[in-house]
């Protein structure tokens, strides 16, 4: 008799390997789903086929904790989930896929061109976090736009501590660090009609348990020393995001920014996108986002973007 493995069936037989601590058995699980021997045994085999470490004995089956996936299978939101092993970029999710939901998250172990704010290129090893979170029908107004990396990174930095107790801090606009070192990177596009963001696309990188060989960076299991589970900060991330995002509020952003800033008080020097180079003392942001610098000559200015951003001090 043919059988055809059913996801829905996969994921409640992981979820019960996942609720026990030591083996069970096969029978105990088919009269728990109302499902065959066979269909357990086939479900269990297509698990470990994708990279599960099921223990089976004569006991029943066993699940080592020992794993780290991304599969949908460990997403806990309630979104559509699009994963993929590789893609170009996870905002490049596609266009049937974000046209048929009013959200979505689409994630991928690897990109082979991930993209950072002026197109910098995204180094995406297997073993880091890639995902993009997709809305629409917001009803943001278009003067918090420059607010939202912000608020993206807040809610990284708050995930990060709660999930791994490591303290990273936010540099403006978009980027978290740990001790001097580059931590996550954040992308955002946004879709407006009038004076009112409805469409946004938050693409959120984070090195986790990759191997990096830049100068610069680091990884969260570099600094735990240890493997990390990426799916407990993406559920993590994705609870807080889509539980504060349609009570976007300013002034919280401001207030953590001021707290978790990794530029505050620095000596800083930076060209914007015309080219002009501003050098000064870095402070709050204004109620725009902008960046509150302190030039030598006193004058306080606000910067919006900057296409390099070096410490001096």
């Amino acid at each position: 008799m043919a059988y055809m493995v059913n996801e829905n069936t996969k994921d409640k037989i992981l979820t019960i390997l996942k609720q026990n601590s030591d083996y069970i058995t096969g029978e105990k699980i088919s009269s728990g789903l109302s499902i065959s021997r066979v269909a357990v045994w086939k479900n269990i085999n297509s698990l470990i086929n994708i990279g599960y470490p099921v223990i089976t004995s004569k006991k029943g089956y066993l699940l080592d904790d020992n794993y780290d996936f991304i599969y949908p299978y460990e997403f806990t939101g309630n979104s559509p989930y699009f994963y993929t092993e590789s893609a170009v970029s996870t905002m490049n999710l596609p266009e049937k896929a974000v046209k048929n939901n009013s959200e979505i998250i689409a994630a991928a172990e690897i990109q082979s061109e991930g993209k950072g704010r002026y197109n910098r290129k995204w180094f995406s090893e297997k073993g880091g976090l890639y995902f993009t979170i997709f809305l629409k029908n917001m009803n943001i107004p278009v003067s918090l736009l420059n607010f939202l990396p912000l608020y993206t990174a807040k809610i990284t930095v708050q995930s990060i501590l709660k999930v791994y107790n490591i303290q990273t801090v936010i540099k403006w606009p978009n980027d978290i660090y740990y001790d001097n070192k580059k931590v996550a990177g954040i992308l955002i596009n946004s879709g407006c009609q009038g004076t009112i963001i409805t469409e946004i696309a938050a693409g959120i990188g984070i090195n986790i348990n990759n191997s990096l060989n830049f100068p610069g960076t680091i990884s969260l299991s570099k600094i735990k020393n240890t493997q990390l589970k990426r799916n407990l900060l993406l559920n993590e991330i994705y609870k807080s995001f889509m539980h504060e995002i349609h009570s976007f509020n300013k002034k919280n952003i401001m207030t953590f920014y001021d707290d978790n800033s990794y530029l505050k008080n620095r000596c800083i020097e930076a060209i914007d996108d015309n080219n002009i180079k501003f050098t000064g003392t870095t402070g709050s942001l204004d109620d725009y986002g902008g960046l509150l610098i302190k030039q030598n000559n006193s004058q306080i200015i606000p910067i919006y973007s900057c296409n390099t951003l070096n410490i001096i001090s």
